[in-house]
């Protein structure tokens, strides 16, 4: 009997084939059955990811049953589930990896996006984009991979991601999410907030807006101060000379999303200290 190649369902859900048989078995868990009407529909997952799958075959049905492991071979990827069920909403404060031998469970995370990088191809093809989410000062590197990677989700947005895993990432020395071929990128109307930061960097864009890299409890985030708004910064300086002027002051920042809406010194100088500094460096120099 020739043997049987066999695959992961993550490789399986990330795959593109979309007709026919899939050429290789995978060995699965059943963690949920539900039958409805002629149709068993079922939860299956391995140690790398979970999904949904429909059993048409009566003669199979009985046999599939709640916790207990089978190799399903010849089987077809369907595009998409007919309302399925969202996963549950997880905290990022929450998140964690399943026991060793305990199944992948996908979650819904929510969050704003507080870092976003362009999107690039790795070495097996697929695109990715890396951006990090915070909820509740907690910060989570999300990949967000192939058709996610193109959502219009930018830096400041508030979102929803579902059908996302977690894993152990040795690079980053921490638990990373990613994306799955089910997940859907929800933005939400962003609210007017208000942030106490130091800035840790700025540039300009190509648009004329300042870019501005920001210290926020503890971590790092992107505010961009719109072309028409950038006086209120830099009053007739530029960037350069004022970015060597402010040192670790800190700013007080009204922000929708990640888009300023008006920024201030969060202790404005006394204009006494000033005029003391100007006639020492004038004694200097005489």
């Amino acid at each position: 009997m020739p043997s049987i190649e066999m695959d992961t369902l993550e490789n399986i859900i990330q795959s593109g084939q979309s007709s026919g048989p899939y050429p290789k078995g995978t060995k699965v868990l059943i963690v949920e059955t539900k039958l409805q009407g002629d149709i068993l529909n079922l939860g299956i997952a391995d140690v790398t990811a979970a999904t949904k799958a429909v059993c048409y075959n009566k003669d199979i049905q009985q046999k599939l049953e709640t916790g207990k492991t089978f190799l399903i071979r010849n089987f077809q990827k369907g595009r998409h589930l007919v309302n399925p069920p969202q996963p549950q909403l997880v905290s990022l404060k929450d998140v964690k990896l399943p026991k060793p031998g305990t199944p992948q469970k996908l979650m819904t995370i929510t969050g704003e996006i507080v870092q976003d990088e362009t999107t690039r191809t790795v070495a097996s093809g697929q695109e990715v984009r890396n951006i990090k989410i915070m909820q509740d000062g907690i910060t989570r590197p999300v990949a967000l991979w192939n058709t996610a990677s193109t959502s219009p989700a930018k830096s400041g947005d508030r979102v929803t991601v579902t059908y996302v895993t977690v894993k152990d990432d040795k690079y980053l020395r921490q638990l990373a999410l990613g994306t799955t071929s089910q997940s859907t990128i929800t933005i939400h109307e962003p609210q007017t907030t208000e942030a106490l930061s130091e800035i840790s960097g700025a540039e300009v864009d190509e648009q004329g807006n300042i870019l501005f890299m920001v210290l926020h409890q503890d971590d790092f985030r992107q505010l961009t101060l719109p072309l028409e708004k950038t006086d209120i910064f830099l009053v007739g300086a530029t960037l350069d000379s004022k970015l060597q002027t402010i040192g670790s002051t800190k700013y007080k920042f009204r922000v929708q999303g990640a888009i300023i809406k008006d920024m201030a010194l969060a202790v404005p100088p006394a204009t006494t200290s000033t005029n003391v500094k100007t006639k020492a460096k004038k004694s200097l120099c005489l």
